[in-house]
C-alpha cells in the first residue's frame, strides 16, 4: 500500500465520493479539494498551469486558473500548501457559499511541460433544511472492493497519529508514532506542513459491506469523525446479459426455421405433378365442389384414346399411377 502521488482527496460535509466520483453538499456551505502533489517534486521548478473548471475546461469553461500560487476569482480559489523537507505540496480547490446551480461536471487540471494530470467530479447541490442543516459529520461513499483514502486536517502538529473504528477508546484499527504504518487493510500517512497545520491521511484497501460505518481519526488528543458507506456494484446489466443472449438464440432459432420451412414450400410449388399422358394436369388440391367439373362424359374418341394403351408394356403399371395434390 503506497499513499504518496496525486490524488483526489475530498474533504467536505455533506456525503461525498472521492477520486473523480459524486461530492454532496447542502446549499451556502463550502467545497474543499486536495490533491497531493508530492510526486511532481521533480517539475517543481517548472511552468505549472492549474485549472478549475466546469465541464472539460474549454475556455468558456475555466472557473480560476493560476501558475501554481494562490489565486482567487469570485466564490473559486486555488492555493498551495509546500514544505521541502520532507517534500510536501497538497493543492487545495474551494467553491464557496455554494448555491443550486453549481451542481455539475467539474475538471482540475494540473499540468507541466513534463506531467499532466486531471480528474474529473460531480457536485450535487443539496437544499439545506431544518433537519439536515445541522449534521456536519462527513460521510464518504464507495463501492465494495475499492481502495479508499480519506484526509483529516487538523490546526496542530502532533506525535500519535491513530485510525480507529467509532471512538478511539477500543475499536484501535491502526495507531503509531511514525509518518506512515500499515496494518492489514488499513493505514496512515502524516504530512506536516507546519506546527500549526498537519494532515492524516487514512486509508482502506479492499472494501466490504462491514467496512460501513463511523469512524475517527486522531492527532494526540484532537480527533475527527467521519462516516463511510460502502455500496455494491451494480449488476443489474450484468444479470441481463445471459437473458439477452437466450432471446438472441431463441431469435435465431425461429429465423432458421421460417427460412427452412419456406424454401422448402417453394421448391415444392415448382414441383410437377405425377401425370400420364393424356390425363388433365392439376397443381392444386381439387375440392370436392369442382371435382365433377373436371370429368368429361367418355367419348368415342377418349375411348379409342385408352384403347391405345398398351399397358403390358408401361414401366409404371397403370395401377401405380397416383395423383399428386399441391
Amino acid at each position: 500500500m503506497k499513499f504518496s502521488g496525486l490524488w483526489l482527496l475530498l474533504f467536505v460535509f455533506g456525503s461525498t465520493k472521492p477520486s473523480g466520483g459524486v461530492s454532496r453538499k447542502f446549499e451556502g456551505e463550502t467545497l474543499r479539494l486536495y490533491w497531493v502533489l508530492d510526486s511532481f517534486e521533480d517539475v517543481k521548478n517548472e511552468t505549472i498551469t492549474e485549472m478549475l473548471c466546469k465541464n472539460e475546461c474549454a475556455e468558456d469553461d475555466v472557473l480560476v486558473q493560476t501558475s501554481g500560487r494562490k489565486e482567487e476569482r469570485g466564490r473559486y480559489a486555488i492555493t498551495h500548501f509546500r514544505k521541502d523537507s520532507p517534500y510536501v505540496d497538497i493543492a487545495v480547490v474551494y467553491i464557496t457559499n455554494l448555491t443550486m446551480s453549481d451542481s455539475g461536471r467539474y475538471r482540475y487540471l494540473f499540468d507541466t511541460p513534463a506531467k499532466r494530470h486531471s480528474t474529473d467530479f460531480v457536485l450535487e447541490v443539496i437544499r439545506a433544511t431544518e433537519k439536515n442543516k445541522h449534521d456536519t459529520t462527513p460521510i464518504y461513499t464507495a463501492s465494495a472492493g475499492e481502495d479508499l483514502t480519506l484526509p483529516c486536517d487538523f490546526y496542530t502538529s502532533g506525535q500519535t497519529k491513530s485510525f480507529c473504528k467509532n471512538d478511539c477508546v477500543e475499536d484501535v484499527l491502526v495507531r503509531t508514532h511514525l509518518h506512515m504504518k500499515e496494518t492489514d487493510r488499513y493505514g496512515i500517512e502524516y504530512k506536516e506542513l507546519s506546527t500549526s497545520w498537519s494532515f492524516i491521511f487514512v486509508t482502506i484497501t479492499n472494501l466490504t459491506d462491514s467496512d460501513s460505518g463511523t469512524y475517527s481519526c486522531a492527532l494526540d488528543q484532537a480527533s475527527r469523525k467521519f462516516r463511510i458507506v460502502v455500496e455494491q456494484e451494480s449488476t443489474g446489466f450484468l444479470i441481463w446479459i445471459p437473458i439477452l443472449a437466450l432471446i438472441l438464440i431463441v431469435v435465431i432459432a425461429m429465423v432458421i426455421i421460417l427460412a427452412v420451412h419456406f424454401k422448402r414450400g417453394a421448391k415444392d410449388d415448382q414441383s410437377p405433378s405425377l401425370t400420364a399422358e393424356g390425363m388433365p394436369r392439376h397443381t392444386g388440391s381439387p375440392t370436392l365442389e369442382n371435382n365433377y367439373e373436371n370429368f368429361t362424359e367418355f367419348s368415342s374418341e377418349n375411348e379409342s384414346h385408352y384403347q391405345g394403351l398398351d399397358l403390358d408394356r408401361m414401366e409404371t403399371p397403370y395401377s401405380d399411377l397416383y395423383w399428386t395434390n399441391m
